[in-house]
């Protein structure tokens, strides 16, 4: 017989390594509106050197850490850690105005299995996918072979 299974109570965070912290900082607090939790902030007990730091990005449901490090970040570039929902595909038009905007990298709003989905990178070269609630029939074609979708 087995033990049951102990309760679980969401998703506390994710964690992103990044090669400079403060670019890092600057994307996520202009394009998600990041809040930076400097009290959560790592530091390193031999040097006190800043190794992490903590963001709430609104409606993202869990934090995320930006933690140093070059070589992971590196090899990460051009992955797509995390996806974040949208309502709709008019969500992603205006997703697309603001992002030019703002000169970021991105995606055109490509066709997915199920719904809409746009890819923006940041600085880093890490991509993260804006996908739609909204779902499209089946009798669209994903665009599984374009090359924003390859990560």
């Amino acid at each position: 017989m087995t033990a049951a299974r102990p309760a679980i109570d969401g998703l506390h965070h994710l964690k992103l390594p990044v090669a400079d912290l403060e670019r890092a900082l600057g994307f996520y607090e202009l394009v998600l509106g990041a809040e930076r939790l400097s009290e959560a902030d790592h530091h390193r007990e031999d040097d006190g050197s800043l190794y992490a730091l903590i963001l709430k990005v609104p409606g993202f449901g869990a934090l995320l850490e930006l933690r140093l490090n070059p070589e992971q970040a590196q090899g990460q570039r051009g992955f797509d850690p995390f996806t974040i929902a949208v309502p709709d595909r008019g969500t992603l038009e205006r997703w697309a105005t603001f992002l030019d905007g703002l000169a970021v990298p991105h995606s055109p709003i490509l066709t997915a299995i199920q719904a809409w989905v746009m890819v923006v990178e940041d600085p880093e070269g890490h991509r993260f996918r804006l996908y739609t609630r909204e779902i499209h029939g089946r009798d669209l074609m994903p665009d599984e072979d374009d090359p924003w979708l390859q990560g």
